[in-house]
């Protein structure tokens, strides 16, 4: 089952909407699986398939950084 939230995520129309009904915790907690299942996927890859999808978690770790990261002055 790994990758399964990862799966889902990508083929989920509606999700953005979804997330941001999401509590902070929540919606941070599965930002954080997603990358970790990312990462996974990547670690056995190499090449351009590789980059890809460590870009993905990079891009889902800044994700959650930004969740529960005041940008406002």
């Amino acid at each position: 089952l790994a990758g399964q939230d990862l799966r889902l995520a990508l083929h989920t129309p509606g999700l953005a909407s979804e997330a941001a009904g999401m509590a902070g915790a929540e919606r941070q907690r599965r930002t954080a699986r997603l990358a970790d299942e990312a990462h996974a996927v990547s670690a056995r890859l190499s090449g351009e398939p590789c980059r890809r999808w460590s870009w993905l978690e990079n891009w889902l770790w800044r994700a959650e950084w930004l969740q529960h990261t005041s940008i406002s002055g």
